[in-house]
């Protein structure tokens, strides 16, 4: 009877031990979850912040990009700096009349030529 008491007792306390690890075991796992999800956060808190900064350089960049790409600006550097001289505005025109030839349109184009000076010239699109 003794036996049995003793067996029964034994039962009891190993299942009473293993409940308690378990509990502890859980514990410490949430614990451990809480602290990953604290971290995680934490990071992403701090990834929000770099993607606003990162943000605010790329407007910055392409508003410095547009300032140095006005056609202004860059017009008087080449003026100033390499001293190029602008085409002026007006296109070549040649006319084809009816019964014009191939040949005629070529000369003219090329007295044209011919007679304009040879400058240093910046060309704007």
């Amino acid at each position: 009877m003794k036996a049995k008491k003793t067996e029964k007792r034994t039962i009891r306390l190993v299942i009473g031990v293993s409940s308690l690890l378990l509990i502890i075991f859980m514990f410490a796992a949430y614990l451990y979850q809480s602290f990953q999800i604290e971290f995680m956060m934490a990071d992403l808190h701090q990834l929000h912040q770099e993607k606003k900064m990162l943000i605010n350089q790329t407007e910055l960049l392409q508003a410095e990009v547009s300032r140095l790409s006005n056609v202004d600006r860059i017009g008087r550097i080449a003026r100033e700096k390499f001293k190029l001289v602008f085409s002026s505005p007006q296109p070549y025109v040649i006319r084809i009349e009816d019964g014009a030839s191939l040949n005629d349109i070529k000369s003219r184009l090329a007295e044209r030529e011919a007679v304009r000076p040879k400058l240093k010239t910046a060309s704007m699109p």
